[in-house]
């Protein structure tokens, strides 16, 4: 019986799985505390104000969503 078959794999790749989750939300949870200025944004004549950290989280969900756009298109363009 290899490692990966015993039955305490699963409950070890659950603890990994955990503890990396728990450090991301550390990181994540410091980036907020240490951005809460307010910053102003100008967008093609719109007037933004809001903390840094959710401008640059909002930012970042745009930047995903089109990632994920346009790798579906091209995975149904081939098709």
């Amino acid at each position: 019986m290899t490692n990966e078959q015993t039955p305490q794999a699963p409950r070890r790749r659950l603890q990994i799985r955990l503890g990396i989750a728990a450090v991301v939300g550390i990181l994540v949870l410091v980036f907020v505390l240490e951005n809460r200025t307010r910053v102003r944004m100008h967008y093609l004549g719109a007037d933004f104000s809001a903390p840094l950290w959710l401008m640059l989280l909002v930012v970042a969900a745009v930047g995903v969503l089109i990632g994920f756009l346009l790798s579906w298109r091209r995975q149904h363009h081939d098709e």
